[in-house]
């Protein structure tokens, strides 16, 4: 069991959480942040650990994800990788909730077509997330609203 993958992302995540902890001056800071919820999203690709119950189970750790990718998009709203934070947190959000509550989804997205246009989000995933495609298609008619600048 200790040679599992799962093992080496639980590990990292509490060395991550250690290090944003201990050294909050460290050059590399923005990184370990993004890195703690990445570790937990990891976790969550390896159904024994939801199986099992540990972490909580599945319900706790997707909401560890979900709130850790928004706190580090909130934290550091011009990094590379917020644009990422932000859709993680939107779409782990909207999966915790069964698909009832679309908020915070529909804000993260039209954040990113707002304060990431060339990012990489929009490239990737675009055309496969309707939640995306609205926000580009309403940032696209916003310009021919009335009252809006030209």
């Amino acid at each position: 069991e200790d040679l599992h993958p799962s093992n080496h992302y639980r590990h990292a995540a509490e060395v991550f959480q250690e290090i944003a902890q201990s050294c909050p001056s460290y050059s590399q800071i923005e990184s370990v942040e993004y890195s703690i919820p990445l570790c937990f999203w990891r976790l969550l690709s390896d159904g024994s650990l939801i199986s099992e119950g540990r972490w909580g189970g599945g319900y706790d750790l997707e909401m560890a994800v979900s709130q850790g990718f928004q706190a580090f998009a909130e934290k550091y709203p011009r990094s590379s990788m917020a644009d990422e934070a932000l859709y993680q947190a939107g779409v782990r959000h909207y999966w915790v909730s069964h698909q009832s509550d679309s908020s915070l989804i529909r804000c993260n997205m039209t954040k990113i077509v707002a304060e990431h246009p060339d990012g990489d989000v929009l490239a990737a995933y675009a055309t496969e997330n309707a939640f995306l495609e609205a926000a580009i298609v309403e940032r696209k008619f916003a310009d021919f609203r009335p009252g809006a600048e030209r």
